[in-house]
C-alpha cells in the first residue's frame, strides 16, 4: 500500500540503528516526533550490519534499511575505510534509484561523504538536510588528527560544504549562530535541543536505596573530564566516606587515559568498587539508568562543549536521576543549582566534585528533589512531542521550497 505522507525522508546514518547510543536515540526521537505528523522517516544504517539490504518496519512511517554486510576487512583500520567507501556505492545506488524520497538527511558523516550526498541530492532533485550536533572536527577522532588538521577539515566543512546544504537542524544556539554567516539565503535552519523520550513509568521510588553511581558512554577527557571524575570519586570514598560503587557501561577509551584511570583506581584502592561492563544491551542500559543513585556529567568548558548539548544530560533528566553536572553552553539555560542539578563550577576541581558526590548521597531529601525537578524539566523542555509540529512545518517548508 502506497504511503500518503506529506514528506518522505531518507536518513543516511553512519552508526548502528536502531541499536545504538546517543545519536541512535536522537534519530529515534526524531522519528517519534515527525512520523506522528504524517511524515515518513527511513534510516539507512551503515553501522548495524545485520540482514543486509533489508528493510525493517519499526512502526508506521518509520523503517530502517540495513545495507552493509560484515566483512573480514573490518578489523583492519585503513582497509576498513576503503571497504566502507566501496560498500557505500550500494547506498548511493539506492538513493539514485528510489525517487519517492523528498529529503536526504545525514548524520555521522564527514565532509567527503557530505559532498557525495550533496551531489546525489542535486542530481535526484532532493533537498539535503544535516543534523548539526557539534562543532565539526572539534575532537580528535583518529590518532593521526592534530589541531591543524582538524582546523583545516573544519574550514572545508564550514566554507566548502555547508553553503550548499539546503537545511540544518541545530541542537544549540551557538551552532545556529555559527551557521548564520555561512549558509545560503535560501537555507532553512531550525534549532531543536536534545530530545528525550521521558519514560512513561514514574521515577523509581527505590532509587535512593541504590548502592551505585552510573556512567554511560566512552570515557574521554576533552568531552567528559573523566580523569577528574575518577580522582573525585577516589577522594569521596577515602576522604569523605562515600559508600557508593561506580559502574561504567564500558572501558572504551584511549590507552593513555586507560592507564591513568588504572593508576587512580590503584592509588585509592578502588578495585572492588569500580565495575567496567563489557557490553550492556539496551534493556540492561535502561535498567542501570532506572536504578542508579546518581550520575556525574563533568563537561569541561572547552570549544567542543561550548557548541554541544549533551544528549546524556537530557536522557538522565528524563529518568529523574539526581545529577551532578557542569552548566556550559545551552545547558546553562535549563539547569538550576540545587533545584534540578548540583552544578560543578570548575570541571577540573576534583575536590569540589568529591564534596558534591558526598552531599548528594548524604542528603536524600535533596537528591529526591533534584530527581523530581530534573524529570519535570525534561518533560517540559526536551520531550520529542514538543517538537512534532515545528519539525513538520520545517520539512514541509523545505519540500515546498
Amino acid at each position: 500500500m502506497m504511503s500518503n505522507s506529506q514528506v518522505k525522508i531518507l536518513c543516511l546514518y553512519k552508526g548502528s540503528y536502531p541499536k545504538g547510543q546517543a545519536m541512535a536515540n536522537r534519530l529515534r526521537n526524531y522519528a517519534d516526533a515527525i512520523c506522528s505528523e504524517n511524515i515518513d522517516f527511513t534510516v539507512a544504517s551503515e553501522g548495524q550490519k545485520v540482514k543486509p539490504t533489508s528493510e525493517d518496519v519499526i512502526f508506521e512511517g518509520h523503517k530502517v534499511l540495513h545495507w552493509r554486510t560484515n566483512s573480514i576487512w573490518d578489523k583492519w583500520p585503513l582497509i576498513r575505510e576503503i571497504s566502507a567507501w566501496l560498500h557505500r556505492i550500494k547506498l548511493y545506488k539506492y538513493v539514485v534509484s528510489r525517487g519517492e524520497y523528498d529529503v536526504l538527511f545525514s548524520s555521522g558523516y564527514r565532509w567527503p561523504q557530505m559532498i557525495v550526498i550533496l551531489f546525489l541530492a542535486k542530481i535526484t532533485k532532493k533537498k539535503y538536510v544535516v543534523e548539526l550536533n557539534e562543532l565539526p572536527h572539534s575532537i580528535k577522532a583518529r590518532r593521526t588528527d592534530t589541531p591543524f588538521s582538524n582546523a583545516f577539515k573544519r574550514f572545508i566543512t564550514l566554507r566548502c560544504v555547508f553553503p550548499f546544504v539546503d537545511g540544518f537542524i541545530c541542537i544549540s544556539k551557538e551552532l545556529e549562530e555559527l551557521l548564520e554567516p555561512i549558509v545560503s539565503a535560501s537555507c532553512k535552519v531550525i534549532r531543536v535541543p536534545i530530545l528525550t523520550d521521558v519514560p512513561t513509568i514514574p521515577s523509581n521510588p527505590s532509587r535512593l536505596n541504590s548502592d551505585f553511581i552510573f556512567h554511560a558512554g566512552t570515557l574521554t577527557n576533552f568531552k567528559d573530564g573523566i580523569e577528574t571524575v575518577f580522582e573525585a570519586y577516589g577522594k569521596a570514598v577515602r576522604e569523605n566516606g562515600l559508600t557508593l560503587r561506580y559502574e561504567f557501561s564500558n572501558f572504551n577509551t584511549l590507552p593513555a587515559i586507560k592507564n591513568k584511570i588504572r593508576k587512580i583506581i590503584n592509588r585509592y584502592d578502588l578495585q572492588d568498587l569500580v565495575t567496567f561492563h563489557n557490553y550492556l544491551s539496551i534493556e540492561e542500559l535502561h535498567q542501570k539508568l532506572e536504578s542508579c543513585y546518581m550520575v556525574v556529567i563533568n563537561k569541561p568548558n572547552n570549544i567542543r562543549n561550548k557548541y554541544n548539548f549533551s544528549t546524556k544530560l537530557g536522557e538522565c533528566m528524563g529518568y529523574g536521576i539526581p545529577i551532578i553536572t557542569t552548566a556550559y553552553g545551552d545547558s546553562a539555560m535549563f539547569l538550576k543549582d540545587h533545584n534540578n542539578a548540583l552544578i560543578i563550577r570548575d570541571s577540573s576541581d576534583s575536590d569540589q566534585i568529591a564534596v558534591l558526590m558526598h552531599t548528594l548521597h548524604s542528603d536524600k531529601g535533596l537528591a529526591k528533589q533534584i530527581g523530581i525537578e530534573a524529570r519535570k524539566t525534561a518533560e517540559q523542555e526536551f520531550h520529542y512531542s514538543n517538537f512534532s509540529k515545528p519539525l513538520q512545518d520545517y520539512f514541509l517548508a523545505l519540500k515546498n521550497g
